[in-house]
C-alpha cells in the first residue's frame, strides 16, 4: 500500500485546509527548520494511532496529553466562541487490487471566554472503497481496523 494523500485541518502548525498528495516511488518532503515537517509526520502517526510525538519527553504519547495543542494555535484564535477542530485524513491506496483505505482522526475543542478544552479522546473513522465496484463502507470492527493499520504500517517498521 501506498499514501495517496494527506489531509490535514487545522492540525498543529497547519491552520485551514492543508493537502498533500503523493506518487508512486520515492516522494521527498523539504523544507527550512520549524516549517512543518516533523508535524507532518506527527499527523498520519495520529491518524493511525492516536499518538504524537511529545519533543520535551522525547516519546510518543496520547492525545489526551497534548489536548489543545492537537488544534492548530490560529485556528483556535480565529474561531468565534464555539467549537475547533483538527482533522487529519489520510488515504492509503492499495495499487495492486484498486482499493482504498482512508483513516480519519479528529479532535474537537470549545472556546469560551475563559479559554479552550479539548476532548479528552480523539474520534476515528475508517473507510475501505473499492473502485471497480464504486462503492465503499465504513470499517467499525475494532479487530478489522487494527489489522489493516498492520498491513499499512507493520509493527516491526513502526
Amino acid at each position: 500500500m501506498i499514501i495517496e494523500s494527506i489531509e490535514l485541518h487545522n492540525f498543529m502548525c497547519y491552520s485551514g485546509e492543508n493537502r498533500f498528495d503523493f506518487t508512486e516511488g520515492m516522494n521527498v518532503i523539504i523544507g527550512d527548520n520549524n516549517h512543518g515537517k516533523s508535524k507532518l509526520y506527527d499527523a498520519f502517526y495520529w491518524a493511525m494511532f492516536d499518538q504524537c510525538f511529545d519533543t520535551g519527553l522525547k516519546k510518543w504519547m496520547p492525545t489526551r496529553h497534548f489536548g489543545t495543542e492537537i488544534i492548530s494555535d490560529k485556528a483556535i484564535y480565529e474561531a468565534d466562541s464555539g467549537m475547533v477542530r483538527a482533522v487529519v485524513r489520510v488515504t492509503f491506496k492499495n495499487v495492486d487490487r484498486d482499493q482504498a483505505y482512508i483513516i480519519e482522526r479528529r479532535l474537537t475543542a470549545v472556546k469560551k471566554e475563559n479559554g479552550t478544552a479539548a476532548d479528552k479522546e480523539s474520534e476515528e473513522t475508517v473507510l475501505f472503497k473499492e473502485f471497480d465496484f464504486m462503492q465503499g463502507k465504513e470499517v467499525t470492527n475494532p479487530a478489522e481496523i487494527d489489522r489493516i493499520k498492520r498491513n499499512i504500517l507493520p509493527d516491526n517498521i513502526r
